[in-house]
């Protein structure tokens, strides 16, 4: 079994959590300076929000007055080039770039930029180091430009790690990589994907409540999301709790991201035909309720498990859908439920690994069944 395969059942053994179609107004701050109207990351440290611009521009970091929008302080990184500069992130004491925005699917020259932060704080000409790296499952540089699965906008800091959320423009899933936070040069590590339906193009993490937020847009920027991903068990982001959240933004190109506290994000946009570059401002408290729903929710029971003739379901909600699949993909079962409890037969199941699907109007639940073992 393949390393992408062992990851899919890994999914299913574990169980996932989904919930769409809630939405969240933001509040616009300001618009942004010209000179930043390409701002592609965002990031709160010290106090301050600083924001860099994407591919061919200078190798800068702009602080920004969130009121007025205009451009208060800058940072050169001398020892760097802006190739295509799409992320920003933090620890303890490093500041992290991410020159790895792909658009045609053919960088051989991917990094990452480490930054001390005693020497943010005292210089305004800094020296960075260099986190170089591959994807070892990309044997292909030849692509359509946006028609392949190896651009990245977005990466967090937690651990001993970097994480990296790709944006597929072929499938609309995003794949998780994991890289050393140490300067030299590596094979990122494919860890696991989540299909968000979307192209992820920001993400910020929160040390102190360990959610995540993924910023993304749809493919015809019809609309602009955050994906919350909460309540996961260690490093494994897409087994917890994943709430996709509408923002009721339509042809903006939304790219940067940043908790400004525990509960509230600052996100930018940058300019696109009509709509001017921005920031943003929006308040997650507003789905406290749902969230702690969510969280105080349990998921379906199904027993026994290996079965042979029959399993049974309890804590169902009513009008979600069941279906059942064998380890091709191909649909076995589907029922549209009406009742907290019932029972499936499944004597005519062969022998082997199946999945269950459970979908209702807030959540989507995944996990494994095992037939005549």
């Amino acid at each position: 079994m393949n390393r992408f395969s062992l990851g899919i059942l890994f999914i299913f053994i574990t169980g996932i959590s989904h919930l769409s179609g809630q939405s969240l107004n933001s509040i616009l701050l300001c618009d942004l300076e010209d000179e930043i109207s390409e701002t592609s990351g965002l990031l709160w440290v010290n106090d301050s929000l600083w924001t860099h611009n994407d591919s061919g521009n200078e190798a800068k970091l702009y602080c920004i007055d969130t009121m007025s929008g205009n451009i208060i302080g800058e940072k050169q990184i001398v020892n760097a080039t802006n190739k295509d500069w799409e992320a920003i992130c933090s620890d303890t004491d490093f500041i992290y770039i991410g020159d790895f925005g792909n658009n045609n699917g053919n960088r051989t020259d991917l990094k990452i930029y480490k930054l001390d932060k005693s020497q943010f704080s005292q210089s305004n000409q800094l020296i960075a180091d260099s986190i170089n790296f591959h994807y070892p499952n990309q044997s292909s540089f030849d692509w359509e430009s946006h028609a392949h699965n190896f651009d990245c906008e977005a990466m967090i800091a937690t651990g001993d790690s970097l994480y990296l959320f790709s944006k597929n423009w072929e499938n609309e899933k995003t794949y998780l990589y994991s890289l050393p936070k140490a300067s030299g040069s590596y094979a990122a590590n494919l860890k696991d994907s989540l299909d968000v339906e979307s192209l992820i193009t920001d993400a910020a993490y929160h040390p102190e409540t360990g959610e995540i937020i993924l910023l993304a847009y749809s493919s015809n920027l019809s609309a602009s999301y955050l994906h919350l991903l909460k309540n996961y068990p260690q490093n494994h982001f897409f087994d917890g709790i994943h709430m996709q959240i509408n923002l009721s933004l339509v042809m903006y190109q939304t790219e940067g991201v940043s908790f400004l506290d525990n509960h509230k994000l600052l996100f930018s946009n940058e300019a696109f035909f009509n709509v001017d570059a921005g920031l943003r401002r929006a308040n997650l408290s507003d789905l406290n309720s749902i969230i702690d729903e969510a969280t105080a929710r349990t998921n379906p029971v199904f027993y026994p498990n290996p079965a042979n003739n029959s399993i049974e379901f309890t804590g169902c909600s009513r009008f979600s859908i069941l279906r059942i699949y064998d380890i091709n993909g191909a649909l076995m079962y589907e029922k549209a439920i009406q009742d907290d409890s019932f029972t499936v037969q499944i004597q005519c199941f062969k022998a082997g690994i199946y999945h269950i699907e459970y979908e209702s109007q807030f959540e989507r639940f995944v996990d494994v069944l095992i037939v005549g073992f």
